[in-house]
This record gives structure tokens, C-alpha cells and sequence, in this order.
């Protein structure tokens, strides 16, 4: 990097940044029909735990049309079933 003279320094900036960090979660963005589409999903696994989570997930996103990705989708799925 440059001898430039900064505004700000790069640990000041990442505290400004780690402070105004909101969570956002995906599932909130959905509808009351997709959120209970997801549930549904979610109660099926429970009653098939042999299920591979990644499979489901690729197809709850082609279903949906969802933009996240298949792993934040097996991720919320484990968050869900307490994995």
C-alpha cells in the first residue's frame, strides 16, 4: 500500500463496520405460503432422517426460486431440525 495519508484507519474501519453489522436472515424475505412450505419440508425430514440435506435443499431452491445459495439453505435446514 501507499505512504498515502488515510481518513480513517483500517482497525477503525472494521470497528464501524463489525458495529453497524446487521443479521439478516433469507427466510424472512419469504412469503407466508413459502415459509410454510420450508416447515413442511422440515417436518418431513424429521420423519426421514436418512435424507441427504444437500438434495433437499438443491430442491427447495429450484422450487422456490430461490437466490441463496444450497449451502445456507442446509445450513438453515440444520439450524431448524437442531443438527
Amino acid at each position: 500500500m501507499s505512504a498515502k495519508k488515510r481518513k480513517i484507519t483500517a482497525l477503525e474501519l472494521v470497528r464501524e463496520a463489525a458495529k453497524s453489522r446487521t443479521s439478516v436472515k433469507w427466510t424472512s424475505g419469504l412469503s407466508k405460503d413459502e415459509s410454510g412450505y420450508i416447515g413442511d419440508v422440515v417436518g418431513e425430514l424429521r420423519k426421514t432422517p436418512g435424507a441427504a440435506l444437500y438434495v433437499v435443499a438443491k430442491g427447495v431452491k429450484l422450487e422456490l426460486q430461490l437466490t441463496v445459495s444450497v449451502a445456507t439453505i442446509v445450513k438453515t435446514l440444520k439450524e431448524m431440525l437442531g443438527r
